[in-house]
């Protein structure tokens, strides 16, 4: 098959390879999606056409490591001993690439050494997630014009405190998160930069600020924009109905969750089933909250879903038979 279809999206950062150019583009959207395994394989792949490609190893560093919905505390002992090994080897390979390198590109490796302890045991990584959002702060205020930097500043920010981000009860920033400063950062950029718009990063990180605020409907347009930004990125697919959801339009929910198994169906095609099940979780568990609100059951999309779970490793069909029993049955 021919690789995926990403959209016209194209990184700041740069390479002296057209080829590596090209799998850097498609890294980053790996990236922006919160597919960090192919992300870290395309970065590979530009690796492979330009050695000196720094950027391809700071995205390898960062896939590695921790991200909104993956935090620290969810990486296995083995797991988080393989990840540093392999971010700290990524970042020795970028640095020994300074001489190629442009300054927003140091800055931005800079940044990221100060995301990793070399001690897989420690417990709490709160001093790293600050030392690396207050080196991305350093790093935003003086390329504050570029996007991408904007985007990851706005992540490390929210990683500060994900899914912790506001205070349900008072609809205030939670005490201690990072959320108005990110949310200012990103708002920035909407208003100032038109294309802003057409960045899956920006776009993607907004939604996760604004699901859980007071306001949830200002992300309406963030999502529509999203949607068909990436087109075969099913989580990003996916993502316009976090919104959706809770402004009830539930037909873009179902229509659009549909849309995104199929794309999904098709990475799985590609990848394999266990990297594959982190991209129907979320489907599901939407179209599960649905159910749960006696709202209709997307049957067709229950038929298409059943017919992945042979698919599925053994260990994780029980799972996934009993959320579609829940959704359709």
């Amino acid at each position: 098959m021919s690789y995926f279809n990403l959209g016209s999206f194209k990184t700041s950062f740069t390479t002296t390879s057209p080829e590596a150019q090209t799998w850097l583009n498609n890294g980053f959207l790996w990236l922006f999606g919160f597919n960090h395994e192919e992300a870290v394989v395309c970065f590979e792949k530009a690796i492979t056409a330009d050695p000196n490609c720094i950027m391809a190893n700071w995205g390898i560093a960062h896939a590695i490591g921790p991200n909104y919905n993956k935090v620290w505390e969810f990486f296995s002992r083995k797991e988080k001993a393989l990840a540093l090994e392999r971010a700290h080897k990524a970042l020795r390979d970028a640095k020994a690439t300074y001489k190629f390198a442009t300054p927003i590109e140091i800055s931005m490796v800079d940044a990221l050494f100060h995301r990793f302890p070399s001690d897989p045991t420690i417990e709490d990584y709160t001093p790293w997630n600050d030392a690396f959002s207050n080196s991305m702060r350093k790093g935003e205020s003086e390329f504050s014009n570029n996007l991408d930097v904007t985007a990851i500043f706005a992540e490390a920010l929210m990683n500060r405190a994900p899914w912790n981000l506001w205070d349900l009860k008072t609809g205030k920033p939670t005490d201690g998160a990072s959320t108005q400063e990110a949310k200012n950062a990103l708002e920035k950029a909407f208003s100032s930069q038109p294309e802003a718009w057409e960045h899956p990063g920006l776009l993607h990180m907004y939604i996760h600020l604004m699901e859980m605020s007071p306001n949830p409907e200002k992300a309406l347009p963030h999502g529509d924009k999203l949607v068909d930004l990436v087109p075969d990125s099913g989580h990003l697919v996916h993502m316009a109905t976090h919104i959706d959801v809770l402004c009830g339009d539930y037909q873009n929910v179902v229509w659009r969750n549909n849309k995104a198994s199929i794309i999904d169906k098709k990475f799985f095609d590609y990848a394999g089933g266990v990297i594959f099940i982190r991209y129907t979780e979320s489907t599901i568990s939407i179209l599960k909250y649905m159910e749960q609100c006696s709202l209709p059951s997307p049957r067709p999309l229950y038929l298409q879903l059943r017919n992945y779970l042979i698919y599925f490793p053994n260990q994780l069909c029980g799972f996934y038979r009993r959320c579609l029993k829940v959704l359709f049955l």
